[in-house]
């Protein structure tokens, strides 16, 4: 019997389509074993996952500005915290909902992108980008830690990337 595949699956920014797209494209079903990531009042959406929280999301009033600083610093905490995770050998691979990097930046995250972020997460490891359908280019040799980050187009596609590129490993 084979093991399915563990993905750490982050909500993204609080405020965006993030959790709609998230439970979307876990409605369509997934073989693998899911871990949601976000804030507490959005994990309830997800009961056929398990939940990881990085806080809460009160959609309070305020200034627009402290409003992005804390989704930012949700969306931040996600991450970290999927990239923790699969460092620790808890998940295979993670997938992030969209972020809006201007709030994250607001929060004190200031990679240019997840590319950067994660390969510093990762101890600072060679980080790869691969395209489309998650065939990306070689690199590391064996033995040696690897990341590759997938830039796909629909949700649901990143998600099977995902699987598949973990079965690789």
């Amino acid at each position: 019997m084979t093991q399915r595949v563990r993905l750490a699956v982050t909500l993204g920014d609080p405020r965006g389509i993030g959790p709609e797209v998230v439970a979307a494209a876990l409605a369509r079903g997934v073989d693998a074993e899911i871990t949601v990531i976000g804030a507490r009042e959005q994990l309830s959406a997800f009961p056929q996952a398990s939940h990881q929280e990085v806080g809460s999301w009160k959609q309070r009033r305020g200034a627009v500005g402290a409003r992005s600083v804390e989704a930012g610093l949700l969306a931040g905490r996600a991450v970290e915290r999927a990239a923790a995770l699969a460092l620790s050998g808890q998940v295979d691979a993670i997938v992030t909902a969209p972020v809006e990097k201007h709030a994250l930046h607001l929060a004190g995250f200031l990679w240019p992108g997840h590319t950067e972020w994660l390969a510093h997460l990762a101890g600072g490891v060679d980080a790869e980008m691969a395209w489309g359908e998650g065939r990306g280019p070689g690199g590391a040799g064996l033995g040696q830690p690897r990341l590759v980050v997938v830039e796909n187009g629909p949700f649901v596609a990143v998600l099977q990337v995902a699987v598949e590129m973990a079965l690789q490993f």
